[in-house]
C-alpha cells in the first residue's frame, strides 16, 4: 500500500478499461438473458409480450447503464484525489501542484470539495480546460442526482454511460493527472 501524505492510498482504484469491459462483460449477458438463446427464456418470458419483454430488457440495460456510469465517474474523482495527493506530497514547483498544496494548508483531503475547489483549481491553471470542466461539473450533478436516490426532477440533462465514459477519455487525455495508469 503506498503512503501518501494524510491518505494511505489503496491501489484499488478502478481503470476505465476495467469499468468498460465489465460494462460490456454484463451488457451482453442482458441482451443474451432475453434473448431465445437463453436456455431458460420460455419458461422465464413464456407470458410476456414482445413490448413487455423489450421494455423489461431496456430498462435492466439502462439501470445498468446508471450502475456502470457511477463507477466511471467513482474512478474521474478518485484519479483527481490521487493527482491531489501525489501532487501535495512532492516539492514540485509546477504551478498546479503549488496550487493544490496551498489549498491543501494542513486540512484533510476529505474536507476539499472537488466539484468546487479541486476542479476549480485545475480550470484555474488549465483554462483551455474549462470546457472539459463545465462537462466534469455537470456530470457531478447527474452523479449526485444517482447516488441520492432520484427523488428530485433534475434540472440538468440525464447522461449514458457512453457520454459519461466519452468524457472520462477526454478528462485523462486533456489533463496531465499524476498516478493515472
Amino acid at each position: 500500500m503506498a503512503s501518501s501524505g494524510l491518505i494511505s492510498l489503496s491501489e484499488e482504484h478502478l481503470a476505465l478499461e476495467k469499468i468498460n469491459t465489465q460494462y460490456n462483460n454484463v451488457e451482453n449477458s442482458v441482451m443474451l438473458y432475453f434473448s431465445s438463446g437463453n436456455p431458460h427464456f420460455s419458461e422465464i418470458f413464456s407470458l410476456y409480450s414482445d413490448d413487455e419483454l423489450l421494455e423489461e430488457r431496456n430498462g435492466c440495460l439502462v439501470e445498468h447503464g446508471f450502475s456502470a456510469s457511477m463507477n466511471v465517474l467513482a474512478a474521474v474523482e478518485a484519479a483527481f484525489r490521487i493527482d491531489f495527493e501525489l501532487r501535495c506530497r512532492n516539492t514540485d514547483l509546477e504551478p498546479i501542484s503549488n496550487r493544490l498544496r496551498m489549498m491543501r494548508g494542513g486540512r484533510m483531503q476529505s474536507s476539499i470539495s472537488f466539484t468546487r475547489e479541486i476542479l476549480s483549481a485545475w480550470e484555474e491553471e488549465h483554462p483551455n480546460g474549462t470546457h472539459v470542466i463545465s462537462a466534469l461539473r455537470e456530470a457531478f450533478q447527474f452523479r449526485n442526482w444517482l447516488a441520492h436516490g432520484r427523488y428530485w426532477v433534475p434540472n440538468m440533462d440525464k447522461m449514458d454511460y457512453g457520454d459519461v465514459y466519452a468524457l472520462a477519455e477526454s478528462t485523462f487525455e486533456f489533463f496531465p493527472l499524476e498516478g493515472l495508469n
